[in-house]
């Protein structure tokens, strides 16, 4: 099924590298900021539609995601910055390619769900993100670009609950796209609160041409199952 978290590598895989561990003296350490309104990021998002709850609504499952709250301390809420990253972040994990020299999306996950713009409904100048995107965070932080695509999420999910713990109280963090490093993404904490909505009025999973231009980029086909 589209969007399921890989396994966590675990902390003593043979012949995985580990990364960082957030440093003991993070909280003491100035966050390398940045705000939705610094990176003129727009929010998309792709949730299933047979879901109650919302399509904003915040996970507080201690799941195996990259930046899940350890033990449902805090929620989490999965943003990409265009439609093409929101798309490859949820099917790109789960499409066929075993055999066959062009991966597959299913056409039953594609109709299940919603591919949409998330406004944000305050002064995005007001949201501050951590910068795990460039080497801007990098560098302070003592981290890199692994962060955004390991599979030790024992690791980053340590990481995102000490940014959380932080004084300076991040609203989120900014990373990469672990299937496309090109496109930037988003995780919100819960202490956000209610500033987000979407009306799914333009599901782009149903607009042939953008939906044909994502498959086009990423050479995707569609299995009919």
């Amino acid at each position: 099924m589209a969007n399921s978290p890989p396994p966590d590598a675990g902390p003593d895989q043979p012949g995985v590298e580990r990364i960082p561990s957030s440093p003991v003296d993070l909280d003491q350490r100035e966050l390398p900021l940045t705000t939705l309104a610094d990176q003129g990021l727009n929010l998309y998002r792709s949730h299933l539609l047979d879901r109650s709850y919302s399509p904003v609504a915040f996970n507080f499952r201690p799941i195996a995601d990259r930046f899940n709250a350890p033990n449902g301390e805090y929620g989490v809420l999965y943003l990409s910055s265009d439609p093409f990253g929101a798309f490859i972040e949820t099917f790109g994990a789960s499409m066929v390619t075993a055999g066959r020299e062009m991966r597959l999306v299913s056409e039953t996950d594609l109709a299940r769900r919603c591919l949409c713009r998330i406004e944000v409904d305050v002064d995005p100048a007001t949201v501050h993100l951590v910068n795990l995107a460039d080497g801007y965070g990098f560098s302070r932080l003592g981290i890199d670009g692994r962060i955004s695509t390991t599979k030790q999420r024992h690791i980053t999910r340590q990481w995102a609950l000490e940014l959380w713990r932080h004084r300076q109280q991040p609203d989120g963090i900014l990373y990469r796209a672990c299937h496309d490093q090109a496109r930037l993404s988003v995780v919100l904490f819960d202490r956000v609160g209610d500033i987000l909505h979407s009306t799914c009025d333009h599901n782009i999973l149903r607009d042939s041409r953008q939906l044909g231009a994502i498959l086009d980029h990423y050479a995707v086909g569609l299995d009919p199952d």
